[in-house]
């Protein structure tokens, strides 16, 4: 299927076979560095809980931009539809589960479940990845500016604007750019620490 945002991304662009996917490739890295902040993280799960955003489609935003490229609406577009059903069908009820799992399920309380609710937990982490590695690999279908010339948080802030002014619920501008300038300047922070560790 095809509109004005350009054709939908499908299964047909990739290799039938997980196994074919780069799980552990530098935006999944970026990720895992990003998260560890309590700022990125803090502003990704608020935004998820309260309008529906993608934590990966928002940190994905960030990691193209620190890297230099600016995505155009029509790809971001695209991405979030690439990903949506595996949002919805996968992850979502694999973290309802998880949350669920904090209280007592008829006789089985919390401390019952809990190393099945650690495996959850890993299973919901293992889908987060496999979602990121389609991201990774679609991106190398998609048009995007190069902007290594230009600052690097800028560009990042208007990746993530780009997609989260889509987002459901997020009408406010004030509260679009808080959520903006707490992401990435949280990301930018957590990529300032690694360049000093490694230098």
């Amino acid at each position: 299927m095809t509109d004005d945002r350009g054709p939908d991304l499908s299964a047909e662009d990739f290799p039938p076979a997980a196994e074919s996917l780069a799980l552990d490739n530098p935006f999944w890295q970026f990720s895992l560095s990003a998260y560890s902040s309590s700022a990125v993280r803090e502003a990704c799960l608020e935004t998820q809980d309260q309008y529906g955003a993608d934590v990966n489609l928002m940190l994905l935003c960030c990691w193209v931009g620190f890297s230099g490229v600016r995505l155009d609406g029509a790809g971001v577009k695209r991405l979030d539809r690439l990903v949506e059903g595996w949002r919805k069908e996968v992850i979502g009820p694999i973290r309802t589960v998880r949350r669920r799992l904090v209280e007592a399920v008829g006789p089985m309380g919390p401390q019952v479940t809990a190393k099945f609710r650690e495996d959850v937990k890993a299973a919901e982490l293992q889908a987060e990845q496999i979602q990121q590695a389609v991201l990774y690999r679609a991106l190398e279908t998609l048009p995007g500016r190069d902007a290594r010339n230009a600052e690097r948080s800028g560009v990042a802030r208007m990746n993530l604007t780009l997609y989260l002014k889509d987002v459901r619920g997020i009408d406010d501008k004030a509260v679009l750019k808080e959520i903006v300038e707490a992401t990435v300047l949280g990301c930018r922070d957590e990529l300032e620490k690694e360049e000093d560790e490694t230098t």
